[in-house]
């Protein structure tokens, strides 16, 4: 996975998801910023049917 690119691609996906803030991705760390509750369990979901 090239971290760079899916970054923007993922904050791209997600924001057209209609969430408020982009998402940072980090490894496999997710760092939200006032997106609420995001489990990772949830988000491997949604990145797996990208």
């Amino acid at each position: 996975m090239d971290s760079i690119g899916s970054r923007f691609d993922l904050s791209a996906q997600f924001r057209t998801r209609g969430l408020p803030t982009t998402l940072f991705f980090s490894g496999n760390t997710l760092q939200r910023t006032q997106v609420g509750e995001i489990s990772r369990e949830v988000l491997s979901e949604k990145l797996d049917g990208l």
